[in-house]
């Protein structure tokens, strides 16, 4: 729960915690008091001492001196020697000399941003005493813009591996489709000859049925002839037996 985990919800935007006159230096400053679990203050910019005086188990007034450096997430206080209501901000690194801080209304009308500070004009720090250990390395935030763009890099780089793993699949999926196919077209291939060979069977054997149809009708007009014959009776000869008829019929001698 640091300064860092707090100021990318706000980067670039306008924080305005009563809503009673538009986006301050100290709504920030409020928002930021809410995050890390210390009592609201109030007063305008310069009169931020007053809250170590009303919350003293709570904030903790540091004057500004020439060798004093504030602490990470302490609220910097200007005085009236910046403007008539003074300034307050979020102290984020720095030395003796300059510091950075997240900021809103300075420039007037800026959205909150990290802003870089001379000590003019700076009385003190209002140090919330939720926040009694600090963080011992001081942090440079642009380290934590090349930290946050670090992990988006790695979240793309596992997304691109995903995309890699899924376009594998799709790609063996299609290959297996592929071998899939061609093995129905294998099945197919078969299946067809078989039809054709049926067909051709069927084909024989409806001509052999036509065949012996024909040899049927034939056998049939034999077969009346003979009728007709044996009905006919002998002329000139003598009767004869049944079987001896038949050989004189067909002329046939034993």
């Amino acid at each position: 729960m640091t300064i860092f985990d707090f100021m990318p919800k706000w980067e670039g935007k306008y924080a305005d915690f009563d809503g009673v006159y538009g986006p301050q230096c100290v709504d920030i400053c409020k928002y930021w008091e809410q995050f890390i679990g210390a009592p609201i203050t109030h007063g305008n910019g310069k009169d931020y001492k007053i809250n170590a005086t009303e919350k003293p188990n709570d904030y903790q007034w540091v004057k500004n001196t020439a060798t004093s450096i504030p602490v990470r997430g302490d609220i910097i206080v200007w005085g009236s020697g910046i403007g008539n209501y003074g300034h307050v901000a979020i102290y984020i690194r720095g030395d003796v000399n300059k510091f950075w801080s997240f900021d809103q209304n300075f420039p007037v009308g800026s959205k909150c941003h990290v802003q870089e500070h001379s000590y003019n004009a700076v009385i003190g720090y209002l140090r919330p005493k939720v926040l009694a250990t600090p963080p011992p390395t001081p942090v440079d935030p642009k380290d934590t813009l090349i930290s946050q763009l670090e992990k988006k890099v790695q979240m793309l780089e596992t997304e691109i591996e995903q995309l890699k793993r899924d376009k594998n699949n799709l790609i063996k999926g299609s290959q297996d489709k592929v071998t899939e196919i061609t093995l129905l077209k294998k099945k197919n291939k078969a299946i067809t000859k078989l039809y054709d060979d049926k067909v051709i069977k069927n084909n024989e054997l409806i001509e052999m049925d036509k065949n012996l149809r024909d040899e049927i009708v034939d056998l049939r007009l034999e077969l009346s002839e003979c009728k007709a014959k044996l009905a006919e009776k002998p002329t000139g000869e003598q009767p004869c037996t049944f079987i001896e008829w038949i050989k004189q019929l067909f002329n046939r001698k034993d």
